[in-house]
C-alpha cells in the first residue's frame, strides 16, 4: 500500500498486523478525485485509522492538519512510522475509542473519515446520526464513511445531506456534507 497522490506520492506506508484492512489505493484515488479542492487547506479526522491511509493522503494533497483515532497501539505506532517515513507535518495521533473521543473533543473539521471495521454492525447509522460527530463537522464540511458494500441504509442526521454513494468491489463510500445553505450541494 502506497501515497497515491500529492507531494508524497509513491510512499510505501506500514500496516499494523492486527487485523487492519487498510483502504485501496483504488479506493482512496477515487476518493481524493471525488473531494479535490476541498482536502486543500483542510483541517481532517480520521477515525478508526488503522494505518492512517486516508489522513496521510490527506495531509500529501494539501491537508493542513488530520487528528488520527484509534484504539489499538499498534495502529497508532504505524501513522506515526507512515507520517515520519512521508515527512508530512500536521499529523496527531490519539490511542482512544472513537466514542470517548468524540465526546470530550472540541474541535472542527472540514473533513471526516470514518473506516471502522466493516462486521460492526449499525455503524453506519450511529456515526452517521451522531449529534456529536455532526457537531465537529464545519458548515460545508464532508463525512466520509466507508464500509461494506451490502450495508444499504444510509441513515441522515437532519444537519448533514447524502451526497454520493459510491461502490468499489467489495467496499463503498458514503460521502455527507453538514448543511451550509447552499443549494446545490453537488460534490
Amino acid at each position: 500500500m502506497r501515497i497515491v497522490g500529492g507531494m508524497s506520492k509513491g510512499i510505501q506506508l506500514r500496516v499494523p498486523d492486527n487485523g487492519v484492512r487498510p483502504t485501496s489505493d483504488r479506493v482512496r484515488e477515487a476518493l481524493f478525485s471525488i473531494l479535490d479542492e476541498l482536502v486543500l487547506k483542510a483541517s481532517c479526522l480520521d477515525l478508526f485509522a488503522g494505518s492512517g491511509s486516508l489522513g496521510i493522503e490527506a495531509l500529501s494533497r494539501g491537508a493542513k492538519s488530520c487528528m488520527f483515532v484509534d484504539r489499538s497501539r499498534h495502529s497508532c505506532e504505524a501513522i506515526l512510522f507512515n507520517l515520519e517515513k512521508a515527512k508530512l507535518v500536521g499529523g496527531t495521533v490519539r490511542k482512544e475509542e472513537f466514542e470517548l473521543f468524540l465526546r470530550k473533543t472540541r474541535g472542527e473539521y472540514d473533513l471526516v473519515f470514518a473506516d471502522p471495521p466493516y462486521k460492526l454492525n449499525g455503524i453506519v447509522q450511529q456515526l452517521a446520526s451522531s449529534d456529536t460527530l455532526v457537531k465537529l463537522l464545519l458548515p460545508g464540511g464532508v463525512l466520509v464513511i466507508e464500509t461494506a458494500k451490502s450495508d444499504v441504509d444510509f441513515p441522515c442526521h437532519e444537519e448533514i445531506d447524502l451526497l454520493t454513494v459510491r461502490k468499489y468491489g467489495d467496499s463503498q463510500l458514503i460521502l455527507y456534507r453538514r448543511n451550509n445553505n447552499i443549494t446545490n450541494n453537488d460534490i
